[in-house]
């Protein structure tokens, strides 16, 4: 890994060249291996300076929020995560709720005084 980031800031972006400079070092790895670590380099390198995305509506966050979990997509789950870390309180909102109808459907009355 070091060689290979060394060679990459050294203005080497040519996939099948890297190959080459690494194998002649003794790296056993297939062509394979430097092009999709550059391909998620430079997808890192994209993102890294780009501007920052529009934030969600509050829309889209109430329903991520209030929906079920399991149908969310991992870009959705992702952004939810970001949303509860970024605002604890909302994290607690939507767990209470669901405490709640946990409470409710057990028919567990002694949890409601809690």
């Amino acid at each position: 890994m070091p060689r290979l980031e060394a060679e990459w800031t050294g203005s080497c972006r040519d996939g099948a060249e890297l190959w080459r400079r690494l194998k002649a070092v003794g790296f056993a790895g297939a062509p394979r291996v430097v092009s999709e670590w550059m391909i998620r380099r430079r997808c890192s390198e994209s993102t890294a300076g780009a501007p920052p995305r529009k934030p969600p509506s509050a829309r889209v966050i109430v329903r991520l929020m209030t929906g079920k979990r399991d149908p969310l997509t991992p870009a959705e789950n992702a952004l939810l995560a970001t949303v509860e870390q970024a605002v604890p309180a909302l994290r607690v909102a939507r767990e209470l709720p669901e405490h709640f109808q946990t409470l409710i459907r057990s028919k567990a009355a002694d949890g409601l005084d809690a």
